[in-house]
């Protein structure tokens, strides 16, 4: 398994000009030509489509260690069904373009458990969507619950 977390500090410690080529990639398979991209990487890692689909989520989440997962933050701020199900069965670029989205509904309060969070986009398929949803639909369900009493 991967150090994602160690990665988050690598892309914190990059230069302001660093950060700003890879803000402006707009397409995760547009990494690879960005020299930046290969600072964060593990040794001898190629920038494949995990990876790029990690390094587009760097710079829009905080880690915070035991934080929220994708799905729970999402839960918390009350981010609505049909975008949940938008990311679900919407296919990359697409994807992570919908997710960017939610994050940014989210305002500030993006402090997730990177090392989760990245894991989950970096083997992103039908389990890590599942886990997506499960995460989502108990935070919903817990939010209802305690604005009930």
């Amino acid at each position: 398994m991967y150090d994602f977390v160690a990665m988050k500090v690598r892309y914190e410690k990059l230069s302001k000009a660093d950060k700003a080529k890879l803000a402006r990639v707009t397409k995760p398979e547009g990494f690879p030509m960005i020299g930046a991209t290969y600072k964060l990487l593990p040794d001898q890692e190629k920038p494949h489509s995990g990876w790029q689909r990690v390094i587009f989520l760097l710079a829009l989440v905080e880690h915070e260690p035991q934080g929220a997962s994708l799905g729970t933050l999402f839960g918390v701020c009350g981010i609505k069904e049909d975008r949940i199900q938008r990311i679900i069965h919407s296919s990359v670029p697409n994807t992570l373009t919908y997710i960017a989205s939610c994050l940014k509904l989210c305002g500030a309060n993006n402090k997730v458990d990177f090392q989760r969070v990245a894991e989950l986009l970096f083997y992103w398929g039908d389990k890590s969507k599942e886990r997506l949803l499960q995460d989502y639909y108990r935070t919903i369900e817990e939010v209802k619950r305690v604005n009930s009493e």
